[in-house]
């Protein structure tokens, strides 16, 4: 356990200010983007009053009040989400890479520690969902702090002020903050599959020949797809209820993450060497 909690801080430190300059640089991008489209929809009213020589109600009535959930569920907003969530899973390569092509080749003085190399895998997997985590979470709180900016930029009239969960729910974010239990343990067990899934291709390349890395890599495709065509197979039958069908996904997926979970650390463990 110590072993696990000191990698698990060295990897935090190594990776936090990376983390940190290309979170600072989305949510710069937000606040930009939440001003832009803001400003422009009041520049849209204010030219069709010019060109038309119309009341604001009735320039309004043909645009439409601004709300939050309009700025948020824009493609460009959208666009610098993914991007965040792509840098996650960029970061599940980057964690293993740069220990083997860094110029300290760092991974050979972790693999030379001292105690179950198990450690070195959940340290890094740790690191990883606490940065999922910590930007799901931030992006949270942006959104207390963009929705009051964009009311701020407008005058009343031109505004509707909405709720946060209504700009989830337009936004099609609900599905990221879902605190509803089975659905937040569906979604984010998903998404800690991709991690794991994304290690495994990781130590696989790492630790076998050219032929059979290649082999085993495709295998590892075939039996995700093997896996999640059987499971939709199962869960489109009419004879179970929604929450059933739930279930049943979220237990294929748990055993499917045990699954690359235990090749992960038996990779780690036997087949890469000093």
């Amino acid at each position: 356990m110590k072993k696990y909690l000191l990698l698990t801080n060295e990897e935090l430190k190594r990776t936090a200010k990376p983390y940190l300059i290309v979170v600072a640089v989305l949510m710069l991008l937000e606040f930009i983007l939440t001003a832009a489209i803001t400003k422009m929809h009041e520049g849209k009213i204010e030219t069709f009053m010019r060109e038309n020589g119309v009341s604001m109600q009735e320039a309004i009535d043909a645009y439409g009040k601004s709300s939050f959930a309009q700025v948020v569920a824009s493609g460009p907003f959208l666009l610098i989400l993914g991007a965040g969530m792509m840098v996650i899973l960029i970061s599940a390569f980057v964690i293993w890479y740069r220990d083997w092509f860094g110029k300290t080749n760092y991974i050979y003085r972790l693999l030379l520690l001292p105690g179950s190399r198990s450690s070195i895998y959940f340290a890094k997997l740790t690191t990883i969902v606490l940065l999922m985590f910590g930007f799901v979470a931030i992006q949270w709180l942006m959104f207390f702090v963009l929705a009051p900016l964009h009311d701020l930029l407008l005058p009343p009239e031109l505004f509707e002020r909405v709720s946060i969960a209504a700009v989830l729910e337009r936004s099609g974010l609900m599905y990221l903050y879902d605190f509803y239990l089975p659905n937040f343990a569906l979604i984010y067990l998903f998404a800690l599959l991709l991690i794991v899934f994304i290690f495994t291709l990781v130590l696989i390349e790492r630790s076998y020949r050219k032929g059979k890395k290649v082999i085993r890599i495709f295998l590892q495709f075939v039996i995700l797809g093997a896996v999640y065509g059987a499971t939709l197979l199962v869960i489109n039958s009419d004879h179970l209820f929604a929450n059933e069908k739930g279930m049943l996904f979220l237990a294929f997926t748990f055993l499917y993450l045990a699954f690359l979970v235990i090749i992960g650390l038996r990779t780690v463990s036997k087949k890469i060497t000093v």
